[in-house]
């Protein structure tokens, strides 16, 4: 089965960070098949409007889009050649450029349905020309907006281990699921689901007294039931994508440190190259939603997948 990844590019430093990720995925996932895709510039509202009425306005107006046309088709056979230097086959990789309609993150997201892409794949950071990718910018509002998995790329070395977070969510089971769906298929890839394990605090700032270790036993049997339940859903999915349980490892600890901290904590001391969440959770405990918030923003030297 094809799978399709959706990247956005620009002439940037981090734009060929991406582009080096991906060469290590399609280690892992030999059917995958890559769409560059090159947003232009904004053209002038004013320029726009005056050539309605303005025959020179037109002619100026035509060449700046035919401008930004050629400069957008050489960033993207650059991209291109970067990828069939790598090994990459020409044919898996193909390119598309389009005049901004909406707005950077619209027009990607809008394209990324249009195509029915398994994921849109973006830098952490990048300029190009006019244009500025940061957290907060473009790639916030693709984690903020796309109902499409996105791969946030930073660092400069990648590795093929996965580490899930899992909290015993709907969000954790989505997260999963997407791991699944794009290297299930790989017999070679191992797949971690890591948990902190939540405590009285993270469900009420209130001070029980004496009752307080009672409290904190009652949210320990209530994580373990979660989880249990979770797990069960997680044996189901395995099955359905036809992966060996042996493939999955599980791993628990226990939270002293904030929950988003704990997992890039052990992403980085165990080296795991992608670190794979979901966008939202259940609870003020759970990871999703302002864990991965932090999670997104606070990456460095790996990949985020943030699955909604």
């Amino acid at each position: 089965m094809e799978h399709k990844v959706l990247v956005a590019v620009d002439d940037s430093m981090h734009c060929r960070t991406c582009l080096s990720y991906l060469r290590s995925m399609f280690e892992v996932i030999p059917d995958l098949s890559i769409t560059l895709y090159h947003v232009q510039p904004t053209v002038s509202d004013f320029l726009a409007e005056e050539a309605r009425k303005n025959l020179k306005a037109k002619k100026a107006l035509e060449k700046v889009i035919e401008k930004n046309r050629q400069e957008a088709v050489k960033v993207l056979d650059r991209c291109k050649e970067v990828l069939a230097r790598s090994g990459l086959p020409v044919e898996r990789v193909e390119t598309y450029t389009s005049q901004k309609i909406t707005g950077l993150a619209k027009d990607i997201i809008d394209k990324g349905l249009a195509g029915q892409y398994d994921a849109i794949v973006v830098g952490r950071r990048g300029i190009s020309g006019l244009q500025k990718w940061v957290m907060g910018s473009v790639s916030s509002k693709l984690v903020e907006h796309s109902p499409l998995p996105v791969w946030i790329v930073s660092g400069k070395s990648f590795n093929t281990r996965f580490m899930v977070a899992v909290d015993g969510s709907v969000s954790a089971l989505k997260a999963l699921d997407h791991v699944l769906f794009m290297v299930g298929g790989n017999p070679s890839i191992g797949i971690t689901l890591f948990h902190v394990r939540p405590t009285l605090g993270d469900y009420c700032v209130v001070d029980f007294g004496d009752d307080e270790e009672s409290a904190e036993r009652v949210v320990e049997k209530g994580n373990r039931m979660c989880l249990e339940g979770f797990y069960g859903q997680v044996r189901h999915r395995l099955k359905e994508h036809r992966v060996d349980e042996k493939r999955i490892t599980h791993m628990e600890v226990d939270r002293k440190l904030a929950v988003g901290k704990t997992i890039l904590d052990t992403a980085k001391e165990q080296n795991y190259g992608t670190v794979v969440i979901g966008r939202r959770g259940m609870g003020r405990s759970f990871y999703m939603g302002s864990v991965s918030n932090y999670i997104i923003k606070n990456t460095v030297d790996r990949v985020v997948w943030m699955v909604p």
